[in-house]
């Protein structure tokens, strides 16, 4: 239980992870002549958007050694708070929360806890760790926004965005019809690891759509050789702007920090 909550707070989401750019209408690129600018293929991307996420989520996790099934519920405060939470037969084993530069959990099994900064387990992780882009990924939103470089492929269905970023390359494919996010590819250009998911069962929410089902692969290479991993989330209820939603966390003293 301990493994699958880890990977799915920071193997799963961070994988993807790289900081948001501001926007930006005009780059050197695109000048041809002074006051002619080439016009930004704009994509219809969308977002969910909220003030507070609410779901109780059913999990399954395999990965070539370990495959289990397990609860989890997720609350997010917009821009400042995730809070997750692990059962399994009924009980809770794990509880987690991430801030804007922090992320803490809890095994209630062992009476153990981890506390890290999101920069710290960055480097550890050798990769780039930001609040935002865990956010937008539990909620199903396109993990960056569109910026003139990004290379814009459509077809009759589908709009493929890709974006570079630092040693990612990320490629988004998004619905025509509804301009939801449908798939998103993240490979590693230096080659140590991809992933992929695919969000399917849209349904309304709040008059937006939001999926319901999260399928997720994940290959990556370390010194012990390549290793695969197959996640599938499925929301049960999900709720958006509930009011007084909390955030319960608290370490007790008996617990040793690992």
């Amino acid at each position: 239980m301990n493994k699958l909550l880890l990977i799915f707070t920071v193997a799963t989401l961070v994988l993807f992870s790289c900081r948001k750019q501001p926007a930006s209408t005009t780059t050197t690129d695109n000048i041809i002549k002074k006051d002619s600018i080439i016009p930004m293929d704009a994509v219809c991307i969308q977002n969910l958007v909220y003030t507070s996420f609410s779901s109780k989520a059913k999990v399954d996790y395999n990965d070539g050694q370990t495959n289990v099934t397990a609860n989890l519920n997720i609350k997010i405060k917009k821009d400042s708070l995730i809070w997750l939470s692990g059962t399994m037969f009924g009980f809770e084993g794990i509880r987690a929360m991430i801030s804007k530069d922090s992320i803490w959990y809890i095994n209630k099994l062992e009476k153990t806890y981890s506390a890290y900064s999101l920069l710290e387990l960055g480097k550890k992780m050798n990769i780039d760790l930001t609040f935002e882009i865990i956010e937008a990924l539990l909620v199903g939103n396109a993990p960056l926004i569109q910026r003139n470089q990004d290379l814009v492929k459509r077809d009759t269905l589908l709009v493929h965005l890709t974006q570079n970023e630092k040693d990612l390359t990320i490629i988004n494919q998004i619905n025509v019809a509804n301009c939801k996010l449908e798939k998103l590819e993240v490979k590693q250009n230096m080659g140590y690891g991809n992933a992929e998911i695919n969000f399917a069962n849209f349904n309304s929410l709040e008059n937006m759509l939001f999926a319901f089902n999260n399928a997720i692969h994940i290959s990556y290479t370390d010194q012990t050789g390549i290793h695969q991993t197959q996640m599938v989330i499925n929301h049960n209820k999900v709720d958006l702007n509930l009011l007084n939603l909390k955030f319960p966390f608290n370490i007790p003293n008996r617990y040793e920090r690992k």
